[in-house]
């Protein structure tokens, strides 16, 4: 366990650290000198002509084959490039869509917490999108002592960059996999198309769809949490749900890292004065604002009763820890007497030497009298204690 516990500390090391500016290095990233993280997956481009009239849907689109940015105010695109490994792909995205070589060096290195930065006709968005991750090391999963499998399951978070132009949205995604689908379906069956009706509006669903799917994830910390505590009371459960309740506060924790900087990248774009961003975007945006402020209070709450659980185990382990030393102290004080009298029968002064020298060594029923004193002076303390209720 403590070896499994080691290897995931390393490997948060690592998330943390990828793709990271050696010291020295100068800001920004030049087309020519950029390099993919080394977990980079490959590069697949998606792109959505969107018109008030129908909606063209562009798959496996190569980069220099991306359509021209419309001219219209009605028209836009939405070009999505999952996958950071073609260099030269994002490349010609950077050069068609005058991405700054500032915000292409951030969107390169994916340990950026969420964020807004404004350029002159342009607006960069980064989000994190939580994802639950199967860890499975050598395709066995790891057994409790009480033979039940332990959760497996691990956070992640992939990087979101996010370009909002005068007619186009360019979203850059870390890895393969999001939870736009569900746009993507209303935008191929032009469901609620009135409502997206520029890149902003866009920006919207997507920045809501994000928001969406950190709820499930915390619904799953809450039910598990609930589980805990309806057996935690269970001596032979205690330790596994110590480890139970230490990997929700570790996944609640890293909620809390990615939540909180993108309620503050959300009130930026609210009072942002930009003009890509309409009244009715931030007024849709306010909407997106509150659902992070529930999604905090409900993180904090849940934190808060993994401290409670905690603290109720540290309790319940020094309340049997006081339970035992109340039984030893009890049989100690028992035997003390009872050690005392027969420690005065084994001095071994010889009675006849002198008639002081115990002379109930001669008694006939010396040993039944010693004895029955032991047991009179321990059914009376046990009487004592009763009566006090000590016991």
């Amino acid at each position: 366990m403590a070896r499994s516990t080691s290897r995931k500390r390393r490997r948060r090391r690592r998330e943390f650290h990828h793709g990271s500016t050696r010291p020295g290095s100068a800001p920004g990233a030049i087309p020519g000198q950029l390099e993919a993280p080394s977990h980079a997956v490959p590069t697949q481009l998606t792109v959505f002509a969107i018109t008030p009239d129908d909606v063209v849907e562009h798959r496996s689109v190569r980069a220099i084959d991306t359509p021209p940015i419309p001219t219209t105010p009605d028209s836009f695109l939405w070009v999505d490039a999952a996958g950071l490994s073609d260099i030269h792909a994002l490349s010609e995205l950077a050069r068609r869509f005058h991405i700054h070589p500032l915000a292409l060096e951030d969107v390169l290195h994916v340990h950026q917490r969420a964020k807004v930065e404004q350029f002159d006709a342009q607006v960069f968005v980064v989000a994190r999108m939580p994802e639950w991750h199967q860890d499975l090391e050598e395709g066995i999963a790891p057994q409790a002592t009480d033979g039940q499998s332990l959760n497996h399951d691990r956070l992640i978070s992939d990087q979101l960059s996010i370009f909002l132009g005068n007619n186009y949205l360019l979203t850059i995604q870390e890895r393969l996999g999001d939870c736009f689908e569900p746009l993507r379906h209303r935008l191929r069956q032009r469901h609620g198309s009135l409502r997206i009706r520029t890149p902003g509006h866009l920006l919207h669903a997507i920045l809501d769809a994000i928001i969406d799917s950190y709820f499930p994830i915390v619904e799953h910390l809450g039910a598990r949490l609930e589980e805990i505590e309806d057996h935690f009371m269970s001596a032979e459960k205690a330790q596994h749900d110590l480890r139970e309740v230490h990997d929700v506060r570790v996944n609640l924790l890293q909620l809390r890292r990615m939540i909180w900087p993108f309620r503050e990248a959300i009130g930026q774009l609210m009072r942002s004065d930009s003009p890509l961003l309409d009244s009715e975007v931030r007024l849709y945006l306010r909407d997106c604002y509150d659902h992070t402020v529930q999604l905090i209070d409900v993180i904090e709450t849940y934190r808060e009763i993994c401290a409670e659980l905690r603290e109720l185990h540290y309790a319940q382990v020094s309340q049997q820890a006081n339970e035992t030393m109340r039984v030893l102290t009890v049989i100690s004080t028992l035997f003390i007497p009872m050690t005392f009298i027969a420690g005065v029968y084994g001095m071994n002064f010889d009675p006849n030497v002198s008639p002081w020298n115990m002379p109930e060594l001669r008694w006939w029923f010396g040993y039944p009298l010693a004895l029955l004193l032991m047991s009179a002076v321990a059914t009376g303390m046990i009487t004592f204690f009763l009566r006090r209720r000590w016991i």
